[in-house]
């Protein structure tokens, strides 16, 4: 047989305590359950949230200059799938990010590449997505989507450089650099 269920009578003690609901009877004695006082927690005024404004987008040219090159000891070799890559323009390294010609990579996976002079821009179309570089730009569009890369691409020798990193955030390729041999490899 279920014990008897009661409400509650308030408790005498020197503080007062709410009994809460109801509680079986144990030995003859209501059971009291007594509530946690309530702690009051000062809070702060609310902060107005400054407006977030997004960066207007200036035209190419005046983004950012052209990097300076640096290059380390001994040459960069570039890598594509473990073979080598004959280009006419050596992969370099700046500001610490890897940069190659975009027009060679792009071909090596099968794609096309063309150059705008007029606008400055390189399209390409490679593995199910169309690229669109501005020179001078960190923002490349990919399937209508807009990647900002760690580098504005920009030319070297008349070729159109980007951060090695593009291939991978763009197409998901595996991009590794072995400072110690001067690899960058990229494997599909």
């Amino acid at each position: 047989m279920a014990p008897a269920i009661r409400p509650l009578p308030m408790a005498t003690t020197a503080k007062p305590v709410r009994a809460v609901g109801f509680a079986p009877v144990v030995g003859g004695q209501p059971e009291i359950r007594p509530q946690m006082p309530e702690v009051k927690v000062p809070r702060a005024a609310p902060q107005p949230v400054p407006e977030r404004k997004e960066p207007a987008i200036a035209a190419p040219r005046a983004l950012e200059p052209r990097p300076a090159v640096e290059k380390p000891s001994g040459a960069i070799r570039l890598y594509y799938n473990g073979v080598p890559m004959q280009t006419d323009v050596e992969p370099v390294i700046t500001a610490g990010i890897s940069a190659g010609p975009f027009r060679h990579i792009m071909e090596h996976s099968g794609g096309q590449v063309s150059w705008h002079p007029d606008k400055q821009t390189v399209t390409a179309s490679a593995l199910a997505k169309d690229v669109t570089l501005t020179i001078g730009s960190r923002k490349a569009i990919v399937n209508d989507s807009v990647l900002m890369m760690d580098l504005a691409a920009f030319l070297e020798k008349g070729r159109a450089m980007v951060p090695l990193r593009f291939f991978r955030d763009a197409f998901d390729f595996t991009v590794e650099y072995d400072a110690a041999t001067g690899r960058i490899c990229i494997q599909r």
